[in-house]
């Protein structure tokens, strides 16, 4: 396993979900983000539409062969988006993705508030590498945000994944499974 998960110390890699899980779509001109004002867009999606928001097939395939080997290895698998999980878990399931993460790993906005009292993903990363006795060596985050990066840098392993100047290459692709 190379990429951003090579590590052989690691215990748990968080992923944030839009523009790393999904790699996002145009609906009626609005970028479908698990966000409520966009509940009626998501909920909207054929299952077309919902392949092409994670990617397509292909990369589908590959995401799910790269979350088995990271488990098959021990890895714990965990979820933290400042979306919302009523929408994005839907989406992930229909597509066989969400049966990779249990639910008590998956946290939306809602989650993240109601654990931290705010939606500061460090936070609440440093809340399960201390439950666990992990160190900070032991927890890797993937997220497309400088700002979240820069939150958790300080208590576990950060990989940033800018989002693509090129629409629909947001997210991770070959590169990050290899």
């Amino acid at each position: 396993m190379a990429g951003p998960c090579c590590s052989t110390s690691l215990r748990a890699v968080v992923f944030d979900f839009d523009s790393i899980i999904s790699v996002g779509i145009i609906k009626r001109d609005k970028f479908v983000m698990a966000m409520d004002f966009n509940e009626q867009l998501i909920q909207s999606l054929s299952a077309e539409e919902q392949i092409e928001n994670f990617g397509g097939e292909d990369r589908i395939r590959k995401f799910c062969a790269f979350l088995g080997a990271l488990r098959s290895v021990g890895i714990e698998l965990y979820i933290i988006s400042t979306g919302f999980k009523y929408l994005f878990a839907p989406l992930m399931q229909a597509v066989g993705l969400l049966e990779y993460f249990p639910d008590e790993h998956v946290f939306g906005q809602i989650e993240q508030v109601a654990r931290t009292g705010g939606c500061i993903k460090g936070r609440l990363i440093q809340q399960i590498r201390d439950e666990h006795g992990w160190a900070n060596t032991d927890v890797l985050f993937i997220d497309d945000s400088a700002s979240n990066i820069a939150d958790a840098k300080d208590v576990c392993l950060t990989y940033h994944i800018p989002q693509s100047e090129e629409f629909g290459r947001h997210g991770m692709w070959d590169e990050h499974f290899a």
